[in-house]
């Protein structure tokens, strides 16, 4: 059934078709499938595709086509691909989470013009679009995928992005640790010097993989005491090694 509004300009247009009335138009899923895909849906909340996908009425890729025709806009399944690095680095990972949306690619296009492929949710997303745009100042073509595939590629390509990032702290060479190096840093603003052993023990015998970054403005005998105190305590070292040796305070 066609629906008609009025608009802004004092005459009538097409209203645009919900989604749940094009699949079914098109073949796609059932007027019962619908119902139950809508059921689910207000229960449970979710965008409409991702409930049929959910609830195995249709093959995902099959689903992303249908989305895309419904959009007008291309579609792509994202599992097992990477991005741009010079894409991703438009927006960082919390924007990404929020507008839910994940930069893929640049494109040039004649007269030196570039076009930046953008997947989405909701290629409609009008204010996303926009945001996007204006930081990448170029045109922005939206790519839809699904809901728990953007989800996943978001977390996915920025975890790879900060990989790939220098580590804080500098290894010697040939020197690699179990496993990746937490820096543990204290200064005298933080803490009196005979808290040290009580404090500091507490993080650095969560890992045994941490360094310690050593503060010039503390005391060494500080440190040594502490690293004495943790050896012993660790069955390195033994008291009796140190019978006789005082560390004044």
């Amino acid at each position: 059934m066609r629906r008609f509004v009025h608009n802004r300009c004092g005459g009538f247009a097409m209203a645009k078709e919900k989604f749940g009335e094009f699949m079914v138009r098109k073949g796609y899923i059932t007027p019962e499938q619908l119902e139950a895909a809508l059921t689910h849906q207000r229960r449970m909340g979710g965008r409409l595709g991702t409930v049929i996908w959910r609830l195995k009425m249709m093959d995902e890729r099959l689903l992303l086509r249908a989305l895309g025709e419904y959009f007008g806009c291309p579609f792509t399944l994202l599992r097992g691909k990477r991005v741009s690095r010079e894409a991703l680095n438009l927006i960082d990972a919390d924007t990404a989470r929020r507008l839910k949306v994940l930069p893929l690619k640049f494109e040039d296009r004649d007269g030196g013009k570039r076009l930046l492929y953008l997947a989405m949710r909701n290629p409609k997303d009008t204010t996303a679009v926009e945001y996007v745009k204006s930081v990448a100042s170029c045109d922005v073509r939206p790519v839809v995928v699904l809901d728990p595939d953007l989800e996943e590629a978001i977390e996915m390509s920025y975890s790879e992005e900060l990989a790939h990032r220098p580590e804080p702290l500098q290894l010697d060479e040939g020197i690699m640790p179990s496993a990746p190096a937490r820096v543990f840093y204290m200064d005298e603003s933080e803490l009196e010097p005979h808290d040290l052993d009580s404090r500091a023990r507490e993080k650095l015998m969560d890992d045994d993989s941490v360094s310690l970054r050593l503060d010039p403005n503390i005391d060494t005998k500080v440190y040594l005491t502490f690293l004495i105190k943790l050896l012993i305590k660790r069955g390195v070292l033994s008291k009796d090694d140190f019978k006789g040796v005082i560390l004044e305070d």
